[in-house]
């Protein structure tokens, strides 16, 4: 009896399980439906927007074209208001000329028929007074107040059968009159069937009807100009006919009716068979595999507490699933507030109102706001400061459903050293700064007066100890040689005290601008820049060096511009050609420049000793040379190069290296080109 019962409860579950997959199915395949046909008709309703907006077109086009022609016939009548039938038959042809659907051309001074073309056609609409029609009257009173162009829709014509009208006013001005005076009509009468013909409505689509009504002032059905009227009780699609002559709307519909299913209706419910199907064999392996899943899911658990490091895991709506310990212990101020379905949002403002954030301090709502941006916007780890001076790492992703997964990595021991190590790389370029700029004080003194030693016969006392000189020795002789003599040693040794002073300043400087890159204080005032200038300043620098070398030093140049700092420019050209100068002993240097897009070239060349191809990216970094006996031998600090890399890179630019040893080496700088609209400095 109660396995029995189990067996009930067993086939009783199944059914409603099965029943339920059933009735969803059926649901699912009915709201499909009806989503699908929805769609279907709207993008019908669409194609045939489409149509009647081309249909309008056509329609406006046409309109206009013959409000041109009866404003031309008007404005003919302004200037020759005593027109013959004649001279007016002969203006009406012209202008009605390959406009078959004209059926007639008439003029009405004051409201009276008395021109006509062709008359021999229309003799009877001769006479014909306006304002004795009533039908027509509105129209023609409508034209003159407005002094505008007017379409009339489809009128029954004096002349017999039915068409449109295009009427215009015609105002004249007498040589004694201040104001025009109203003349009369024009008007142009149009068979409908040949101008719509015209225009394609009648062609519009074989499965296709359309019908085309006129509205009045206030947007109400006036009369019907062509179609079926019962087409606009058969929900069609409107399209406006706008044009100053007229206000018109188009209907249209399909030839067979609005279809009362889409073309994918069987489609449709195969498909949600066929998914009904696949539920419930899912439905079937799901209780099957429902213990599995259970002890998957409580293995993950303990996978989860085992982490080492702070793990939790958010939802798509931001609300916790679950953590581990380790993550509670480093929050241990909002601990309690871990439980799943909390927001994430509630768990960080109880955070700041508890004090467990210290970096949120008097800016409570920013640092929140920050916060939730990075929590929800996951892309490079950061670092989070605890009220007990602890250190976290912050690691975030989203999943592909919108859930969140972070780790909590405790990285304090990491972030202390790391600040001791600033800290001391901080003191080490303060040192390097500040002892440099002490150095330069009294290094610029030494490079002043060692320049007036160096032009010592230029100084007013070598000209009054000369004098005393001759005057006591009567004449230049031995005790003016020896003093002369005793001059050139003190010259000699003051140049080489000013060679050398200037050497050092470099080397200062060098290593001034490098505490200022790792300061991160190395900024640029940026302009167009003349490369020709450029190049022609640093080569007249360096000419006396390379000249003293017997060492040939040349440019090609070709107008070229670059947006740069002008200095700092002139600083990377010169350490690169001074660099090519000192590593040089026979042959020469070359400068060579080019356009490369939207960049342009700068080409170092020299015929020195060359470099080993490990040794390329050696060069570019600071306090390095190839070798010791390189320093030893050519002097230098090591950072001429790296600075000259940097500053290229802070221009957006790039250096290259190509070298061969015993051949010579080949810098390469490109730079940004300048606007050519920017002036050169």
């Amino acid at each position: 009896m109660f396995d029995r019962s189990l067996t009930s409860a067993s086939i009783r579950t199944q059914i409603l399980l099965y029943g339920s997959i059933l009735g969803l199915t059926l649901y699912a395949g009915y709201a499909l439906e009806k989503s699908n046909y929805s769609r279907y008709i709207s993008e019908l309703r669409g194609l045939l927007r489409e149509k009647a907006a081309v249909l309008s077109t056509e329609i406006e086009r046409e309109l206009i074209a013959r409000e041109v022609l009866v404003s031309g016939i008007a404005g003919v009548l302004e200037s020759f208001p005593n027109i013959t039938q004649s001279e007016f038959s002969d203006i009406a042809a012209h202008y009605s000329e390959g406009h078959s659907e004209v059926v007639n051309i008439a003029a009405a001074p004051d409201l009276k028929v008395t021109l006509v073309h062709p008359i021999e056609q229309n003799r009877a609409v001769l006479g014909l007074d306006y304002r004795t029609i009533p039908s027509q009257l509105p129209d023609v009173l409508r034209a003159r107040d407005t002094r505008s162009s007017v379409i009339s829709g489809v009128v029954n014509l004096v002349q017999g059968g039915t068409g449109f009208i295009v009427r215009a006013p015609v105002f004249t001005k007498d040589e004694n009159q201040d104001h025009a005076r109203f003349w009369g009509i024009v008007s142009v009468v149009i068979d409908q069937t040949r101008l719509l013909d015209e225009t394609g409505f009648f062609d519009v689509d074989s499965a296709l009807v359309a019908s085309l009504q006129e509205l009045d002032e206030q947007g109400v059905p006036r009369s019907m100009i062509a179609g079926d009227p019962a087409i606009f009780d058969q929900s069609p699609v409107l399209h406006p006919v706008l044009s100053e002559l007229s206000k018109w709307q188009i209907g249209i519909r399909p030839a067979s009716g609005w279809p009362a299913y889409s073309p994918d209706r069987l489609n449709i419910w195969l498909i949600v068979a066929a998914f009904g199907a696949i539920a419930m064999i899912v439905a079937r392996s799901l209780r099957e595999f429902g213990l599995q899943r259970e002890e998957a899911r409580l293995n993950l658990v303990e996978a989860i507490e085992a982490i080492d490091d702070g793990f939790a895991l958010y939802g798509p709506d931001d609300k916790l699933i679950l953590c581990n310990q380790k993550y509670k212990n480093y929050y241990s101020k909002s601990a309690d507030l871990f439980e799943p379905g909390t927001p994430f949002e509630t768990i960080i403002r109880e955070g700041v109102a508890r004090g467990q954030y210290p970096e949120a301090e008097g800016q409570e709502e920013e640092w929140i706001a920050a916060r939730m941006h990075s929590h929800r916007n996951p892309k490079n780890p950061g670092e989070q400061l605890l009220d007990d001076g602890r250190w976290l790492k912050i690691a975030e992703a989203k999943t592909l459903n919108g859930s969140i997964v972070g780790f909590r990595v405790d990285v304090t021991e990491l972030k202390n050293a790391k600040e001791a190590a600033e800290r001391s790389d901080r003191s080490k370029s303060d040192f390097l700064n500040n002892i440099s700029h002490e150095l330069r004080t009294p290094l610029t003194a030494i490079i002043g007066y060692a320049k007036f030693l160096v032009q010592a016969k230029a100084l007013p006392e070598y000209r009054t100890t000369f004098e005393s000189l001759v005057a006591k020795d009567g004449c230049k002789g031995e005790t003016t040689a020896l003093f002369d003599e005793f001059l050139d040693r003190v010259v000699g040794f003051s140049s080489r005290i000013d060679a050398s002073a200037e050497h050092l300043l470099y080397l200062i400087n060098d290593i001034l601008d490098w505490s200022k890159i790792e300061a991160n204080e190395l900024s640029l005032n940026r302009t167009s820049v003349s490369v020709d200038d450029l190049v022609n300043s640093v080569l007249r620098k360096l000419y006396p060096v390379a000249h003293e070398k017997n060492l040939s030093i040349t440019a090609e140049i070709q107008g070229e511009k670059v947006f740069g700092d002008k200095i700092r420019l002139e600083q990377v050209l010169i350490n690169l050609v001074g660099n090519a100068i000192k590593f040089t002993s026979e042959g020469g240097v070359a400068v060579k420049v080019s356009q490369e897009g939207k960049f342009v070239s700068i080409l170092v060349e020299d015929t020195g000793i060359g470099i080993e191809k490990d040794n390329f990216e050696l060069v570019f970094e600071r306090f390095k040379q190839v070798d010791n006996s390189t320093t030893r031998s050519y002097g230098g600090t090591g950072l001429g190069l790296a600075i000259a890399k940097h500053i290229v890179l802070l221009h957006g630019g790039q250096v290259d290296l190509t070298s061969e040893m015993g051949k010579g080496s080949k810098f390469r700088v490109l730079l940004p080109a300048a606007d050519p609209t920017l002036s050169t400095e």
